[in-house]
């Protein structure tokens, strides 16, 4: 209890805090529009959350600082709804995010706030930010591909179990046998990428379709 309190998620699965997070972040998001709150507001306010609980060393609870994190791009992707799909914004995003990945890389785990060895904190928020317009745009102009699309639309399957995949496949003697980490590591993307698809296909089909966060279908 004192660890999901503390850092969103318990032990076995610690990528299920961004769950909590993202629920926080919905629900105070939604709340404050209600109030007629300007969303530049939810972008400046958490970002200097997020920046003191940085520079003055607060690392505890988690959720202080990552949900700061998430309302300031929350907000801000709300503010560049229109904008990031315009081809100059797509350039000059792409521009710094290149830049800023090859002059001065920096980047943070947003779950603890921590910022890399050697980089900047302001810089890696640019990093952050730039990076999402950028990726949100190529997707959006991109051929329609398959195996993409299905990702997408699952993505909550394949977020909740490859983390459990990536457990049992690194459990296995796999230097034992002499196999190479090229190999392991292409084991470890085909697992990810089928094993929750076929497990999340069997429980959808069951009384088991909550663990997946879906209602039942009642036939």
């Amino acid at each position: 209890m004192k660890e999901l309190v503390l850092a969103g998620s318990i032990g076995g699965n610690d990528v299920l805090w961004f769950l909590t997070s993202l629920f926080m972040v919905q629900v105070l998001y939604n709340e404050l529009i209600k109030r007629d709150v300007k969303p530049w507001f939810m972008v400046v306010v958490p970002l200097t959350i997020a920046i003191t609980c940085h520079v003055l060393g607060i690392s505890k609870p988690e959720y202080l600082a990552n949900v700061s994190l998430g309302m300031a791009l929350y907000s801000l992707g709300y503010l560049l709804r229109e904008l990031q799909y315009k081809r100059k914004t797509f350039f000059m995003t792409f521009a710094v995010y290149v830049l800023i990945m090859l002059f001065c890389p920096s980047h943070i785990d947003l779950r603890t706030n921590a910022l890399n060895d050697g980089g900047y904190y302001i810089l890696a928020l640019l990093f952050s930010m730039a990076g999402c317009v950028s990726i949100n745009y190529v997707f959006k102009h991109l051929a329609a591909i398959p195996i993409i699309n299905y990702i997408g639309r699952k993505s909550m399957d394949f977020y909740v179990m490859h983390m459990l995949v990536l457990g049992v496949v690194t459990t296995i003697p796999w230097e034992r046998w002499e196999i190479s980490n090229s190999v392991v590591f292409i084991i470890m993307c085909v697992s990810c990428l089928v094993i929750p698809a076929i497990v999340g296909r069997l429980l959808e089909a069951s009384r088991y379709s909550w663990m997946l966060g879906k209602a039942q279908i009642k036939k």
